[in-house]
């Protein structure tokens, strides 16, 4: 248990290792003698410095980060884990680092008087600090006593003062110096005891005078280093006093250079100290002493007390700067401090430079204040918060009360940050900020369109240090005022590491000078800005409502306004305000009249705020979305509403409805679903019950809802939630049992009236524990009641029985007595009471109404206050005359709500000329018509009329005015019909039973006032728009519709409250049927998109298999019972039967011209096929067609129909897959119904594999399969559940395996599939309360991405409780979600924010592409499309300039013909391009032409360059844009070279320049370390189109300037050269240049770093003389002596190889070489420098083993064995390919780098037959040792192309050609086609189809290969024994075949054509060793004559004429 803070362990002071001499042996006992140090006693009145202790602690009001910034630093820390072998430091003792940091602060003892946890955590420190204190004197003993009140209240905090004393009228060699130096110091320790505190006066010298040897480094080099310092030794005083829980108190003396005692300047004491303990702190190692008591030296705060206050500020006219930013603000507060200052604050400035000098040695966190004496408690909030006392970017006019400015204010100094104005978007560091931007805001900036919107609006961007801090202005525009701009603060950003540490402040006070604070000398700044120059001008900016940063924003601002669920707020320039106020104030100067202050709205400003909103709303959001598609809740069927109740909230009027046993929640405006609550939320034992809930009522006061159902009452409460996303929140509020069934109820402000079947029974809402509970009050014997209500004033409750349906009850609410009984002639229908004004006294007014459409008014007795009485009557004749009394017959009488009505009408009236708040009112006034509607409403507001609104049958309004309900006699009554509209004022079949009018509070984003109401009506239920004044006027615009529930299938509910069991769908998502416990309902979908809407058309009541039919109208269900299938047509109800087996499913297909196919799968997996004839459906006569199963071995797992939501329509001949088996292995197999082939019955229900695919899956749960046959598949995972998708296309080149994602977090409940118009498929994943979205993503040439992606979610958990039941897609892109008994549909409403709807979302994840994409056109360049390319090119910028010239947002380029894609480049028509090549020989004018603007130059290219690189191109994200660009600039490099460059040196110059640019793409977005890292190397791919090169000098020139002239290994290993350079020369010569660069990186100059590189070229001696510049290396003596030996001789060899052998072992301990100088370090791996060794002793195997083993880098030992056995066919060479790259091609899959192992083994038929067969197949057949085989990578295109290439280019590989069957070729190029359209490049597919050549088959004869055959690796390829193809025809079209294996040699028929040996290319012949010699029998006689044979004469015979030569005419 650590001991108190100030409990003494020792009598004594304890030091360690101090020599008697280091000791001070003052005698402390005369002042510690008679005090107590009990460390429960403080001093004196122990309680009230306690007490006063701890305001002081509340009243700096510390927030939760302060706190924690606190807590960091002296609080509890998780103990840092070390390896066991270690010591374990010893810290306090602390409770376990496992337990959270709230439980560590429980175990601490907490004090009785300690008022929150806050406090009690800082009350408690655990780690104490060190604070530098310098008391700057003279001080009296009261207010030297106030100082060490604060320094012992800080010691309880855990810092701990190190004091320095100072006195500003000491002067430097006056007489007695020392003596009052040692008085001072001992007068304040004495302070500090009689405080509490154990002080300990050092009155010995601890800091030496001279400079430092070894100084701490600080990064600025203006600062002044003092020239005192301290050693390490020097500090054991202070941390022997420390260590003793004592003060140490300094005199300002050092020990100059003669070791003499002189007194220095106290500023130098301080910075001597802070610069020795920062730097004891820092050479402590790990081991050292760190005992219990050990104080941190480091200082955490600079303190200097003085009595002048802070440093007096310009800006605050002479009172003190609150926050000082030394880093921006030094120079400029010396050079503006004001000559009197220099009186009143002398050592101001040395104070500000000392403070500037210590902070740079201290921590970035720490900071210094300056205080006056008399305001000594402001150092805890200091020390707690790290704040200033008062914000200094607060407004002066608030810095008043409590936060007012006094002379005596700290000012707080920190290190700070530069701060800078930047003016241009080309100056903005874009990485950084967008660092910052997403830290700060916790999003994904969309780059793109913001920095696009900067381009055009920007107006500056402060910068704080390097982007820690920023904030953006912005000059925004509005549509009413183009010509006039706003400043708006667009983003205001800190990085969450700075918030908290004054850089908000810097921030802010630097915007308040460049914007509203223009103007004033205060804002005259340093910022490079506009330095406090020009006029200012208001600073508008807006925040979301939930933002907390609010409040902060609330204190800064001038004012704010709510625009929806945004808030807007302004600062009003001050400048303009300050020179209004002064006009004001020379008016009335000398006149003795009172200055008139300034108003909210001054003339000026009229009219600003509309501009504002306006202005701001249309600025678009700076974010990119994280789910790109969120449906939106289209419409919710939630059951009929019979009763409804009203319930409004501050900003949403509500309609709440039961519906079985949930109660639903509207929105009353506009009738959207709010909230489902169930009532088992509140009783759990409720969730299966099968009553309803019978009462619903709510109280508008406590925003409380209440439901019954049977004897139980639910509460709940309702609130408005302030995110960002608005919705109302619910939360159970308590809960009621009774006895008896409730039957009526009402609640009112806490009150509860409940009435049962046999009692009426009151309650009180009282709270126990903090949990809401009704407690009863009384209860009373009644009839059972069927309405209950509380009068407004809560004294009466009026009540009407079922027993007594013509009497109304009035009881008292106190007590159980009946006051009254009013008897009615009629039935009472309804009963209520008027409700009172707002703002007035409610009264007893009661309406009732009768069934007879009476309404009567019941007033109380003048004599008798509290008894009713009749007062007057408004009957049907009083609402019509006689003669149209039919037309009232079954109509009500509503009163409208006075409190409502009230609120409107003043609005209208504030609106309406004379209004004093109206800016036009002077215009209206001259109208004539609003001055009659002003009079108007002033009467009707005046004489207080009650309005009662009756809605007759014709749908017609009539409403009648009474007057004078309140006055007396009844006489004084006034009845008038006030309003009668037109018929159809409300559109319904019959006249509502109840309304409701509510209003809405005015929006200031919205155009419209309070005066606007809703009006909503039931049944049906509806709502209307209601403006008064306008249908006062007869306008149309008075009442209208907004929304309708008009479903009238609704009205019968038999059935629709059962839960929903599952959906099935017509085939093109037309109809529905939904399926219920006992029955089901069908459904027609009707409308597209947003206005989808379905209608209920009939319902069955059988249970079994469904399938639904025509659009919705027609169905078939099964009846298990009776095994009968109904056929039933709910528009004409024809109904037909017929008898089939037994069906456990059902579905149908798209109707064809003669028949609809019902297809049935019955119990044991036959399939039943239905013929149900086209058009006469109505009287149909369907019939069964056939029953057979399916030809399987065993019966399937399932058998699930083929989605047939995309198969087009019904005239379409195409077949489409109808079924999928899926088996119990998990295969899947695809069916077709065959065509019979006679009418003959046995020839029907036969059916046709289409395809098959082994999934490898067992106990498949769940599957579903969609129209373009992909199929998911659900299984039990033992993390969950795994979900896999399928394709149906299987074959030795694709498993099928599309997707694979396992689910852990919930099970799946629903799988279904849709289809986009093209075809795309999208699967929606069913949870509990969501359904995910899946589209197929595009691949990518570079990226390897997911196949399949989430891009869109719905969520129903915010709507209802209920899991999903079962999901459905409809057409149009539709969701219907099943919830209980309800249904929910969800669709892409229409949006004009530019996003994109379903379908289109789908098409930019996968689709085709358009012509300009970057992987279009990469794919283009890649298949030597360059003239189409340059095509594309042209097009896209003449449209990029038509697009800008419009100022369009889109793009409009016209496609390229799909026949541009199929030709070859000379005949692709370039639409006025010129080709710039000329002839030798030519005629014409031989001046050279300019490139016009269609013709593709460098030029165009420049100008194209710079339009994308200006804004966003329409459908490309930035990555594709920035990769656009460099493919555009790589062709016009490829087509100035297209001479000098071959195609395979094409291909590899476009792979790494899109290297380069994605590899700085992705560097740039992982500043956050959140993106994913760039690829280290290029792949293989790529490295082997340099290989097959024939341009490989300039493709290493192109590789050297990419890496910028100097290529170190690393980008030698990125870029593969060692791998595909061929030349032996240009090995060794490169290698060297590697060793080169190497040596030269940096400026250590290493021989280390080069010396494997020169080894293996064998430059010993070159190496030793790199050593002899190593002088600064201490290994150099070693290595001259070591090098200078002969290496050829076996002694060093063994030297070197033992060496070698050291540096391994130490190389297992991770051990480096390291080797350093003063300014430069450079690593070396031991393995690395072994290798060297390695190599030094001629031992290259082992080099080559410690690469691959140790280093891991297989490049650098295929490097070392070229370049030491020079050349190829070494044997370790061989065997690196043997051994380890083919085993690594075979494990990774990886077919181009197995290709380029074999090429270099000499076995090219090899390298093309691991192109396409399997590998599994292909490492069977050979002589060594494959352990694993990796999954094949059939996704890339480019395999065919090289496949192609090589397929013929020489025997070998014609030979490995031949050994490939032709269907394996064929279906290799379908599958590569299919990774074309996967890709987006549809168009590439079909002309990869199109132009693919297939060999045609030659005759073959059988043989069986013998069992010993196998192929052996390294020996080249022998004649095959069969030969499977004819290559004459294709090799007639090679310009040269390569001669690479011995072949018999035949006749030839033409002579040989001479050869030109000096250009000797076309035949190339090498000399393997000799194949077995093959005999005439292994080959027949076919292959003698059409075989290799004809092949080798071919090859003879086409020998190319050399290239014409101008050269050779010299």
């Amino acid at each position: 248990m650590r001991p108190p803070p100030f409990l003494i362990l020792c009598p004594l002071p304890v030091y360690d290792n101090v020599t008697p001499q280091h000791v001070f042996r003052a005698p402390l006992a005369t002042l510690r003698g008679s005090h107590n140090l009990d460390g429960d006693d403080l001093e004196g009145d122990r309680g009230a410095n306690a007490s006063d202790f701890i305001l002081s602690i509340l009243r700096s009001n510390p927030s939760i980060r302060d706190t924690k910034s606190y807590l960091a630093s002296f609080g509890p820390r998780k103990v840092p884990t070390v390896p066991p072998s270690r010591p374990s430091p010893s810290f306090v003792p602390i409770p376990s680092p496992d337990l959270p940091d709230v439980v560590l602060q429980e175990t601490v003892k907490p004090v009785v008087d300690v008022p929150s946890p806050i406090v009690s955590s800082i009350l408690d420190p655990v780690y104490r600090r060190t604070a530098l204190v310098k008391i700057q004197g003279p001080f009296t003993d009261r207010q030297l006593e106030s100082v060490a009140t604060g320094m012992v209240y800080l010691e309880k905090l855990g810092l701990v003062s190190v004091v320095v004393v100072d006195h500003d009228d000491w002067h430097k060699g006056e007489t007695g110096e020392r003596t009052r130096v040692v008085e001072e110091a001992m007068r304040v320790t004495a302070a500090l005891e009689r405080q509490g505190a154990r002080a300990r006066p050092l009155l010995d010298t601890i800091v030496r005078l001279g400079p430092d040897s070894d100084p701490v480094p600080n990064d600025d080099p203006d600062i002044e280093h003092p020239e005192a310092h301290t050693l390490p030794q020097d500090l054991i005083p202070i941390r022997s006093a420390l260590r003793a829980g004592e003060i140490p108190v300094l005199t300002p003396v050092a020990m100059d250079s003669f070791l003499r005692s002189v007194r220095v300047d106290s500023n130098d004491v301080i910075a001597a100290l802070v610069r020795g303990m920062v730097n004891f702190e820092s050479q402590k190692t790990s081991n050292s002493d760190s005992s219990s008591h050990e104080v941190d030296l480091t200082p955490l705060r600079l303190m200097i007390i003085n009595r002048e206050g802070g440093v007096p500020s310009y800006a605050r006219s002479g009172y003190p700067h609150l926050l000082i930013n030394l880093d921006s603000e030094y120079s400029y507060i010396r050079d503006t401090f004001h000559e009197p200052w220099q009186g009143s604050h002398p050592t101001a400035l040395s104070n500000l430079s000392l403070a500037r000098t210590c902070l740079s040695y201290m921590p970035a966190t720490s900071s210094a204040v300056v205080v006056s004496h008399r305001s000594p408690k402001s150092l805890i909030a200091n020390l707690i918060t790290n704040k200033p006392a008062v914000s200094s970017s607060l407004p002066h006019a608030l810095l008043q009360g409590n936060r007012k400015l006094t002379p005596h204010t700290p000012t707080l100094l920190r290190r700070g940050l530069p701060i800078n104005v930047v003016k241009n978007v080309s100056d903005i560091d874009r990485p950084r900020l967008k660092m910052l931007l997403e830290q700060s805001f916790g999003r994904t900036l969309n780059e793109a369109a913001f920095y696009k919107r900067l381009e055009r609006h920007l107006d500056f961007v402060i910068v704080a240090g390097d982007y820690v801090g920023a904030a953006i202005v912005t000059k925004e525009y509005s549509e009413t005022s183009p010509q006039q701009w706003i400043p708006y603060l667009d983003k205001f950003a800190v990085l969450p590491s700075h918030q908290g540490d004054g850089t908000v402040d810097f921030l802010w006070v630097a915007l308040h000078d460049e914007s509203y604070g223009l103007g004033l000398p205060s804002s005259v700044n340093p910022h490079g800005g506009k330095q406090g120059q020009g006029e200012g001008y208001d600073l508008v900016w807006r925040s979301r409502a939930d933002n907390p940063v609010n409040k902060w924003y609330f204190e800064r601002s001038s004012g704010h306004l709510r625009l929806g669920h945004w808030v807007l707020f302004w600062c009003d320039a001050e400048a303009r305000i300050r020179t209004e106020a002064e006009r004001r104030a020379a008016e009335v100067a000398g006149t003795g009249r009172r200055r008139d202050s300034l108003s909210y709205v001054e003339p000026g400003e009229k009219g600003r705020l509309e501009f504002w909103a306006n202005a701001v709303q249309r600025i678009p959001s700076s974010w990119s979305g994280g789910v790109s598609l969120m449906l939106n809740l289209l419409h919710a069927y939630t059951g009929w509403p019979l009763d409804v109740a009203q319930l409004s909230l501050s900003r949403r009027p509500l309609l709440l409805y039961p519906s079985a046993g949930t109660l639903v929640i509207l929105d009353a405006r506009n009738l959207s679903l709010v909230r489902v609550l169930a009532f088992w939320e509140a009783f759990p034992a409720a969730i299966d019950s099968a009553e309803r809930i019978k009462v619903v009522v709510t109280d508008a006061g406590l925003k409380l809802v209440l439901a019954s159902m049977g004897s139980q009452l639910a509460f709940w409460s309702l609130f408005e939630n302030t995110s960002r996303n608005p919705e109302i929140q619910c939360k159970v509020h308590s809960t009621l049992s009774l006895g008896e069934n409730v039957t009526a109820a009402d609640c009112k402000s806490g009150l509860l009236a409940v009435g049962t079947t046999t009692s009426l029974s009151v309650y009180t809402l009282t709270l126990q524990n903090d949990i809401p509970t009704w407690s009863k009050k009384w209860v009373v014997d009644v009839p059972m009641l069927s309405q209950i209500l509380f009068s407004p004033s809560l004294t009466h409750i009026a009540s009407t029985s079922l027993e007594h349906e013509n009497l109304v009850r009035l009881h008292l609410t106190a007590v159980p007595r009946e006051t009254q009984a009013i008897p009615h002639p009629r039935p009472l229908v309804r009963v209520t009471w008027r409700a009172p004004k707002p703002h007035s006294r409610p009264d007893l007014t009661l309406y009732t109404l009768t069934s007879d459409s009476t309404l009567r008014i019941f007033h109380p007795v003048l004599d008798a206050p509290q008894r009713l009485q009749l007062h007057a009557a408004l009957d049907t004749t009083s609402f019509m005359p006689s003669s149209s009394v039919s037309k009232t017959s079954g109509s009500y009488i509503f009163p409208l709500d006075r409190q409502v009505l009230s609120q409107s009408l003043a609005s209208i009236l504030d609106g309406l000329p004379g209004s004093l708040d109206s800016d036009k009112s002077e215009e209206k006034a001259s109208s004539t018509d609003e001055k009659d509607r002003r009079r108007k409403l002033e009467e009707i507001i005046a004489e207080d009329w009650d309005l009662f609104l009756r809605v007759l049958k014709d749908g017609s309004i009539v409403i009648r005015g009474v007057a004078h309900i309140d006055r007396r006699p009844p006489t004084l009554l006034r009845q008038f019909t006030l309003l009668h509209t037109p018929a159809a004022t409300i559109s319904s079949t019959r006249p509502p039973t109840q309304l409701f009018l509510s209003s809405l509070l005015p929006d200031p984003s919205e155009k419209s006032h309070a005066s606007r109401m809703t009006l909503s009506t039931c049944p049906p239920l509806a709502a209307h728009d209601f403006e008064p004044f306008a249908l006062f006027d007869a306008q149309k615009q008075g009442m209208v519709r907004v929304a309708i529930n008009d479903h009238e299938s609704h009205r019968n509910r038999a059935g629709e409250e059962e839960p929903i069991k599952k959906f099935f769908r017509t085939p093109d998502g037309r109809g529905v049927a939904v399926v219920r416990a006992s029955g089901g309902e069908a459904w027609a979908v009707a409308g597209h998109q947003d206005t989808v809407r379905l209608s209920r058309v009939g319902r069955w009541h059988s249970k079994g298999a469904v399938a639904i039919l025509d659009g919705g109208h027609t169905t078939a269900t099964f009846d298990h019972t009776q095994n009968q299938l109904t056929i039933r047509n709910h528009s004409t109800s024809a109904q037909h039967t017929l008898s089939v087996p037994s069906l456990s499913s059902l579905f149908s297909l798209p109707p064809s011209r003669s028949h609809t196919l019902l297809i049935g799968i019955t119990e044991d997996s036959s399939i039943v096929q239905i013929h149900i004839p086209s058009n006469s459906v109505t009287a149909c006569s369907p019939f069964l067609y056939s029953n057979s199963p399916l030809p399987l071995p065993a019966a399937p797992r399932f058998i699930l129909p083929v989605d047939p939501m995309a198969w087009g329509s019904p005239a379409s001949s195409t077949e489409h897959d109808v079924v999928v088996s899926i088996s119990n292995e998990g295969e899947l197999a695809f069916w077709i119904p065959e065509q019979p082939s006679s009418t003959l019955e046995c020839e029907r229900g036969k059916w046709r594999c289409t395809g098959s695919v082994h999934t490898g899956r067992r106990d498949i749960r769940m599957a579903r399969c969609s129209s373009a046959k992909k199929t998911v598949l659900v299984v039990p995972h033992p993390d969950g559940e795994e979900i896999t998708i399928w394709d149906s296309k299987e074959s030795e080149f694709s498993s099928g395996l599309e997707y694979r994602h396992v689910s852990s977090a919930d099970a799946i409940d629903d799988l279904d599939w849709t289809s986009t118009p093209d075809a795309q498929s999208i699967l929606a994943i069913g949870y509990a309360h969501h359904v995910v979205l899946l589209c197929q993503q595009r691949m990518s040439y570079f990226e390897q991405g997911p196949t399949w992606g989430v891009f869109g979610k719905v969520e129903i958990s915010h709507l209802t409780p209920y899991s999903i039941c079962d999901s459905i897609w409809l057409s149009s892109g539709s969701l219907l979600v099943a919830a209980g008994h309800q249904m929910f549909h969800f669709a892409q409403t229409t949006d004009d924010n530019g996003h994109k709807s379903l379908y289109e979302l789908v098409a930019t994840h996968n689709g085709p592409l358009v012509d300009y994409h970057p992987q279009m056109l990469l794919q283009c360049l890649l298949w030597e499309k360059l003239e189409l390319v340059k095509t594309i090119i042209v097009r896209l910028k003449a449209a990029l300039e038509d697009t800008l010239a419009n100022d369009s947002r889109s793009l409009a380029i016209r496609p390229m013909p799909v026949d541009a894609f199929l030709q070859r480049d000379n005949r692709i028509s370039l639409g006025g391009y010129r080709s710039r090549s000329t002839t030798l020989f030519h005629d014409g004018d031989d001046s050279e032409r300019e490139p016009g603007d269609q013709e593709f130059s460098r030029s165009l290219v420049e100008r194209l360059t710079k339009l994308l690189e200006s804004g966003p191109v329409p459908g490309l994200t930035p990555n594709e844009q920035a990769h656009l660009i460099v493919l555009i600039q790589t062709t016009l490099e490829v087509d100035e070279q297209r001479r000098a460059l071959d195609s395979n040196g094409l291909r590899y110059l476009i792979s790494m320049r899109s290297f380069y640019i994605l590899n700085e793409r992705a560097v740039s977005s992982n500043i956050t370390n959140k993106a994913p890292k760039g690829r280290e190397r290029i792949r293989y791919r790529d490295m082997v189109w340099a290989f097959h090169s024939q341009s490989q000098e300039i493709l290493l020139a192109a590789s050297t300037a990419a890496c910028g002239g100097k290529m170190t290994w690393d980008d030698a290993k990125a870029l593969g050269v060692y791998i595909w350079m061929e030349s032996t020369e240009s090995l060794r010569s490169h290698i060297e240049v590697i060793a080169r660069n190497e040596y030269m990186s940096g400026d250590a100059r290493d021989p280390t770093a080069c010396s494997l590189y020169y080894f293996s070229l064998g430059k010993v001696r070159l190496v030793h003389g790199l050593w002899r510049q190593a002088a600064w290396h201490k290994e150099q003596a070693v290595m001259l002596k070591f090098l200078s030996h002969d290496f050829q001789e076996d002694r060093w060899k063994t030297a070197a190889l033992k060496n070698a052998y050291a540096l391994l072992g130490k190389q297992r301990f991770g051990a480096v070489v390291t080797t350093h100088n003063s300014e430069s370090y450079a690593n070396v791996s031991c393995a690395a420098y072994a290798a060297a060794f390695f190599l030094l002793g001629g031992s290259l195997k082992d080099a080559v083993n410690v690469c691959v083993k140790n280093l891991a880098d297989v490049q650098l030992a295929l490097a070392l064995a070229r370049v030491v056995e020079h050349g190829d066919d070494g044997p370790v060479f061989q065997g690196l390919l043997r051994t380890v790259v083919i085993p690594l091609a075979f494990k990774d899959g990886n077919r181009w780098l197995g290709s380029w192992a074999f090429w270099k083994l000499h076995r090219r038929d090899l390298a093309v037959r691991i192109l396409l067969t399997p590998l599994t197949e292909l490492a069977s057949s050979l002589d060594m040792t494959i352990v694993e085989v990796g999954d094949p990578h059939y996704d890339d295109p480019s395999l065919a192309l090289l496949f192609s290439q090589l397929k013929l280019k020489s025997l070998q590989t014609a030979k490995g050609t031949s050994e490939i069957p032709g269907c394996t070729e064929f279906n290799f190029v379908l599958q590569m086609a299919r990774v074309f359209c996967r890709m987006g490049c549809h168009v590439l597919a079909l002309d990869l189809t199109t132009s693919w050549s297939f060999e045609r088959p030659a005759r073959r004869r059988t043989r069986q290969p013998s069992a010993t055959e196998e192929t052996t690796i390294g020996q080249p390829a022998s004649t095959p024994p069969v030969i499977h193809r004819l290559f004459g025809p294709y090799a007639r079209r090679k310009s040269s075949i390569i001669i690479d294996m011995d072949i018999p040699s035949l006749p030839s028929s033409v002579p040989a054509s001479p050869v030109d040996h000096q250009h000797e290319t076309t035949i190339i012949k090498e000399e393997p060793p000799q194949a077995p010699e093959r005999t005439d029998d292994d080959m027949d006689g076919s292959e003698r004559h059409a075989g290799l044979g004809n092949l080798m004469m071919t090859a003879k015979q086409d020998v190319s004429v050399p290239e014409f030569d101008m050269n050779a005419f010299f």
